[in-house]
């Protein structure tokens, strides 16, 4: 896969999400009604620092005692030492397991509360030039060279979360859970002759990990 592939997808997803937004809009009703909202459409926050923009898109479903999830993201970050790129890809199929509307005692004044369960798969594909110092011992000096990682992972889990209607048009998702990720890494820096060659150990939270990880996030967004 490439970034120019990459990106062309992302742009089809992005046009296919505008053309959803733009038949909502044209649809007539009464925009007091919770119930009137089949979409919702979120953005992560959190997610820029990890220099990544990720949207979704959630699509009601049975009168939302359910919903389809589709969460696309680009990865972008070039300075003098990096210059990262790639996208990520991830679906949930949420399950409703409450939701109370506005004037029912279970919204907590809020226009509704939904608590979910997801079942949720997600795919990451990115690629990564970057510049790195090593000991040459022959001649007792530094040399500083550039190495190209390319990563590919896949994960699936189970998440529960809450979404809040704070208003009838404004979104908060809140949701924790975990599952398995497995990750493919190709570093040329593994294959290259350096005489103090260390390899990486991969944190939990790393787009590298391959294990167990937890996972949790917080979006916001609109109905529409």
């Amino acid at each position: 896969m490439t970034i120019r592939k990459i990106l062309i997808a992302f742009v089809i997803l992005i046009l296919v999400l505008l053309a959803s937004i733009k038949d909502a809009m044209g649809q007539s009703g009464p925009v007091h009604d919770d119930k009137y909202y089949k979409k919702v459409l979120k953005i992560s926050p959190a997610h820029y620092i990890n220099s990544t923009f990720l949207m979704t898109l959630e699509q009601y479903l049975y009168e939302k005692r359910s919903s389809l999830v589709i969460s696309p993201g680009v990865i972008l970050k070039k300075n003098q030492d990096i210059f990262l790129r790639g996208a990520t890809l991830e679906t949930q199929y949420r399950i409703y397991l409450s939701r109370g509307i506005r004037n029912d005692d279970s919204s907590l004044g809020f226009a509704a509360l939904g608590f979910y369960t997801a079942p949720y798969l997600h795919g990451l594909y990115f690629e990564e030039d970057y510049y790195r110092s090593y000991w040459l011992q022959h001649s007792g000096e530094y040399e500083r060279q550039e190495f190209e990682k390319v990563v590919s992972s896949i994960a699936g889990g189970l998440l529960m979360g809450l979404q809040i209607d704070v208003t009838a048009r404004f979104v908060v998702d809140l949701f924790v859970g975990g599952g398995f990720k497995w990750a493919d890494v190709r570093d040329s820096y593994d294959d290259a002759d350096i005489d103090d060659q260390y390899y990486e150990n991969y944190g939990v939270f790393e787009r590298e990990y391959t294990g167990i990880v937890p996972k949790g996030g917080l979006m916001i967004g609109f109905n529409f």
